[in-house]
């Protein structure tokens, strides 16, 4: 099986990009792997947050999997990163991240 490996938000884009190019070309884009080493929304200051939790709740959304480096990241990705209407991480994503910690 490939995936597409990104690490931290900023790989969110062009992984966007790719599976774009994929489906005009009528192909299947592989799953994204968002690779979360760094929650920049834990630290950020208030005049990047709202970017900040726009890209990373994206990523999130987007991934098939989510990786974090420590459970504080998880639960931070898990309650934090969600976008109206409903969390960004499916259960079995969170499940995974725990479990990975």
């Amino acid at each position: 099986m490939r995936a597409v490996l990104g690490v931290d938000w900023t790989s969110w884009r062009p992984y966007q990009a790719l599976a774009a190019a994929l489906a005009a070309a009528a192909s299947e884009g592989p799953p994204y792997v968002f690779m979360n080493y760094r929650v920049y929304l834990r630290t950020a200051e208030e005049g990047d947050r709202s970017f900040l939790h726009d890209m990373e709740a994206g990523a999130a959304a987007a991934a098939a999997l989510v990786t974090v480096l420590s459970r504080a990241d998880a639960e931070y990705v898990s309650q934090h990163l969600s976008r109206a209407g409903g969390p960004a991480l499916r259960p079995q994503v969170t499940a995974t991240a725990r479990l990975a910690v």
